[in-house]
């Protein structure tokens, strides 16, 4: 398990680059309900922490597939629209082991080959945090969305990124 892990952390690593805006990692902006922007990006409001929490899904109500809190997030973190974007692309892919989650190998293995080419096609840096887990930790932030993750990527016990097949934009 922690090889795996170490495995897709290196390999996010590798596809991505350090974004962010001098460190700040603050989780929050504000609990402002009322906030629709953060460094200049419009995003949803702060969701009901205990609505948002309720489901795997958690809220999105701007449909861009990515939950509200971890969009929020995303924009406290990054300095410009082009890594907000790149980050929001890789972080809808992650999200997708949430709202549709995989029943067999091939289901995981097409969620990684989405997780790669998101990383791979980009117009700006991907915020991964100090250590690299932040969209992970972001994402499966409660113990049913661990838990839906982790029973996901048993799945497949472990695989090289060769294995999955190439990006088409």
């Amino acid at each position: 398990m922690k090889k795996f892990l170490s495995l897709m952390l290196l390999l996010i690593s590798i596809l991505t680059g350090c974004g962010g805006n001098d460190g700040n990692v603050n989780s929050q902006a504000t609990g402002d309900t009322k906030q629709k922007t953060i460094n200049g990006i419009a995003v949803p409001p702060v969701p009901n922490a205990i609505e948002n929490n309720a489901t795997l899904a958690g809220i999105d109500s701007n449909r861009n597939g990515v939950r509200d809190d971890v969009e929020r997030d995303i924009a406290t973190n990054v300095d410009n629209i082009n890594d907000f974007n790149s980050t929001i692309r890789l972080a809808a892919a992650y999200q997708k082991f949430l709202t549709n989650p995989p029943k067999n190998k091939d289901d995981v293995m097409a969620l990684y080959a989405e997780i790669k080419c998101a990383a791979q096609g980009r117009m700006g840096n991907i915020y991964s945090g100090d250590d690299g887990t932040f969209l992970i930790e972001k994402i499966f932030n409660t113990s049913d969305r661990l838990v839906t993750y982790q029973s996901a990527r048993n799945f497949i016990g472990g695989f090289s990124a060769s294995e999955l097949p190439s990006c088409e934009d």
